[in-house]
């Protein structure tokens, strides 16, 4: 009868069945959609402090809420930034001075030779009438200017690279914490340094943990299809068994039942 033959037709495709729901390969699937996704969401979480490398620089701030270390480095920033210009403007018009010295030591060298040669002593200062041995009277005059001059520049060059370094460290600080700032989102105003540098690490464990279980099933699921296992195979033999989605083995077992006793009826 018509009613036998597709009882007979459905019991060969539940048994087809069969190993889909041995291996529960539904939730295998499942599951390695859930654990690529999880893996994904967490790496574009991550992606933002991938290179955020030693934090220790950021270690005066650990107990400061993340945007209150920004605004506060902002203003440490714009500080070393001022005492840079007002250092760099200072020196500028020092080397303007000593162009201008320069010019005038120049016009005084050849003062001070002429009235030296024309001097009965020349190693003997007419101004302090201080004696000096053989050519120094003159060597004095020139030193005395370059010296003061030397030093002065010496100090502001100090001043202008500790300023750099100053920048430098801070806009480096900023970058990090405006990458923990990014990390944290809206709980950023109230969460402190250290707690954010914690999140971050419990999201590290916890993808590390994501991806051996996706390795895990992944691996599981590759055996599977080496054995022939496929959702297109499975939907097709859904189709033919005339069932909207995989019974539990349990289930399927009682519906060949069903289908064996309507064939021996």
């Amino acid at each position: 009868s018509r009613e036998a033959q597709l009882a007979a037709e459905r019991g060969i495709a539940t048994e087809a069945l069969l190993p889909y729901a041995r291996a529960n390969f539904p939730q295998v699937v499942k599951l390695v959609s859930k654990c690529r996704e999880r893996v994904l969401t967490r790496k574009t979480n991550l992606s933002g402090v991938s290179d955020l490398g030693d934090t220790s620089m950021l270690d005066k701030f650990l107990k400061t809420p993340v945007y209150e270390a920004i605004t506060l480095l902002n203003s440490e920033l714009k500080d070393h930034q001022r005492l840079r210009d007002k250092a760099q403007t200072s020196l500028q018009a020092l080397e303007k001075t000593q162009q201008t010295m320069m010019v005038l030591r120049q016009r005084l060298l050849g003062t001070a030779k002429e009235i030296l040669q024309q001097a009965v002593n020349p190693d003997h200062c007419p101004l302090c009438r201080t004696e000096f041995e053989e050519g120094q009277l003159l060597a004095r005059m020139v030193a005395d200017t370059e010296v003061g001059i030397s030093e002065q520049a010496s100090v502001l060059q100090t001043d202008i690279s500790s300023a750099i370094a100053s920048i430098s460290d801070a806009q480096a600080q900023l970058l990090k914490l405006q990458s923990l700032l990014a990390f944290a989102g809206d709980k950023a105003p109230f969460a402190t340094v250290a707690r954010v540098l914690e999140q971050i690490a419990q999201e590290r464990a916890e993808i590390d943990r994501d991806r051996e279980e996706l390795d895990a099933i992944l691996a599981k699921f590759n055996i599977l299809q080496n054995d022939g296992l496929s959702l297109n195979d499975l939907s097709s033999k859904l189709l033919i068994a005339g069932l909207a989605e995989l019974p539990s083995l349990e289930d399927l077992q009682k519906i060949q039942s069903n289908y064996r006793e309507t064939l021996n009826t």
